[in-house]
């Protein structure tokens, strides 16, 4: 799988005009800054002017380096993804404030990773939690039980059905965009379970994306059951849109279906 940049909107054309407006304020602070343009002001102008230049060039600063770190965390995957994270959640740490926007967005990958981050802000200590005991796991043990990994997966579904709900979407979400080449397949399809157990209209595109862009068999049959989960009248106009859904996953889809209407009939 080839990961891009996606870094078109701060170095290529997209966007360019409000980054040369930008450019333009930077030069006129810096002339501010120099003295140059001061020169013959009275000197309580002089003052004002440059308190507003350090303000400026504190807060186009502070929102460029938000806007390219969140470009980043949109975009890459596994260990940069990681590192680019640990650095966001150290440092920079943009305000939920200026993310809640974002999660607005009509492009789907804006938004997901805006309530990612959000996630990690809101409830930052259960994802760490929940992934230093799932890494605990003695999953040796549990595949030599009869019920096999399903002990695990059913016992993450449980606890995202009973206890996290909702509020464990975004770390599932994190996973199948960013960890599903590098982490182990058990691991990856307890999030595909707790996705199960916790159906949302919000994690239709990344389901839709994985299924979409992945060539593990295993994993495919997990994301498709997760979005079998979701309710018909989101799905089906969306699967319509989809050229990449070959009819193997269709079918599945339609299984996986089946297997829940069986399940509900009385």
């Amino acid at each position: 799988m080839v990961v891009g940049t996606g870094l078109d909107g701060i170095n290529g054309n997209e966007g360019g005009k409000h980054l040369d407006s930008r450019r333009y304020l930077i030069f006129f602070v810096a002339l501010l800054l120099s003295g140059w343009i001061l020169e013959g002001l009275p000197d309580d102008v002089s003052a004002q002017l440059k308190s507003v230049a350090n303000t400026s060039q504190h807060e186009e600063k502070e929102t460029m380096n938000e806007e390219f770190v969140f470009e980043v965390l949109k975009s890459f995957q596994g260990s940069l993804y990681d590192q680019e994270l640990q650095r966001w959640k150290g440092t920079i740490s943009p305000p939920k404030e200026w993310l809640k926007p974002h999660k607005d967005s009509d492009d789907w990958r804006t938004a997901v990773t805006a309530m990612i981050l959000i996630g990690w802000i809101e409830h930052g200590p259960m994802y760490n939690e929940l992934l230093a005991n799932l890494d605990a796991e003695d999953i040796e043990s549990a595949g030599r039980s009869a019920a096999g990994l399903n002990l695990i997966w059913d016992k993450y579904r449980h606890l995202a059905e009973t206890k996290f709900k909702k509020d464990i979407l975004p770390l599932c979400w994190e996973v199948i965009l960013k960890h599903s080449t590098s982490w182990p397949n058990w691991k990856v399809v307890t999030f595909f379970r707790m996705m199960e157990a916790v159906p949302h209209e919000d994690s239709l595109e990344p389901l839709i994306w994985f299924i979409e862009n992945t060539d593990n068999d295993a994993l495919s049959y997990s994301a498709v059951k997760s979005l079998a989960r979701l309710k018909k009248e989101i799905v089906a106009p969306r699967l319509k849109q989809s050229e990449s859904i070959n009819v193997r996953i269709r079918t599945r889809l339609e299984d996986a279906l089946e297997e829940l209407e069986d399940a509900s009939t009385p």
